[in-house]
């Protein structure tokens, strides 16, 4: 890992959200924590832990193998050399009855609900750092996206309903509700939360607005977003207000996860 310019260093470390050291002789980064650092020096990384003196001062003391994931991952954006399962910490299989799977590339598994998430699957997932988890949701497989009819496409008005398909209409993909908070779950530990602020009814109708919140590395993020259900038939006021919730809810982690779906950049084939 030696000529590493410094811009691609800089880049890498703030994706990786580590601070920059201002006052530092070389070009130095360091954990939210201060326990950790990496830095630049002619070229090459190198990785130092940060120790409290009995006098209270903070001393610099250079380590042959970071500890943090964080500074792990730094580290690996820049072996080339590295094989992709070296780079990904390897993961313990998993055994359900007669099925093994690895906990990282059983997350559709879990998410069509084909198997549960087991305590083996968190210590797995826990070896990773929440950026990494939530990377693994940016490309959706297509055997969770579903479809619904939009709105009506115009050269189609009039027509007979009773005639109508799919392809009369604009159509448009989602996730499950249940797909969605699964796979928040994952990406956040369950370290997430959906907040109603406010509601309104209407003859047939509820509208919430709130917020999804979500922990990265210690820091909460919240994003704003809203949702209405409708109250069909039978249905009581509950069951309209958890439809909205749900609603809110996805449209919240879209901001996060499976944004693919959302934008509609996924692959159809």
């Amino acid at each position: 890992m030696t000529n590493i310019k410094i811009d691609e260093f800089t880049r890498v470390c703030k994706l990786a959200k580590l601070i920059e050291v201002i006052n530092s002789k070389t070009n130095a980064f360091k954990l939210f924590d201060n326990s950790e650092g990496i830095e630049l020096v002619a070229g090459n990384l190198q990785s130092f832990s940060i120790i409290t003196m009995k006098d209270g001062t903070k001393e610099k003391v250079i380590t042959e193998k970071p500890q943090s994931k964080d500074i792990i991952a730094v580290v690996g954006a820049f072996e080339k050399e590295m094989s992709k399962e070296e780079v990904i910490p390897k993961q313990e299989a998993v055994k359900i009855g007669d099925y093994v799977a690895n906990p990282i590339n059983a997350i559709p598994d879990i998410l069509e609900e084909k198997r549960i998430i087991t305590s083996q699957d968190i210590v797995a997932w826990k070896n990773m750092s929440t950026f990494d988890r939530i990377l693994l949701f940016q490309k959706t497989a297509k055997s969770l996206i579903k479809k619904r009819r939009g709105y009506l496409l115009p050269e189609f008005a009039g027509r007979d309903k009773k005639t109508l398909t799919d392809t009369n209409y604009k159509m448009f993909s989602y996730l499950d509700g249940n797909v969605m908070k699964q796979s928040a779950n994952i990406a956040f530990l369950f370290e997430w939360s959906a907040v109603v602020e406010s509601e309104k009814y209407f003859d047939a109708e509820v509208c919430v607005r709130g917020y999804v919140q979500v922990e990265i590395n210690g820091k909460m993020y919240r994003r704003a977003c809203g949702g209405s259900g409708q109250k069909k038939g039978s249905m009581d006021w509950g069951d309209a207000m958890e439809s909205a919730i749900t609603e809110m809810t996805k449209r919240g982690l879209y901001h996060f996860l499976h944004g693919d779906v959302k934008r509609g950049e996924f692959d159809e084939n």
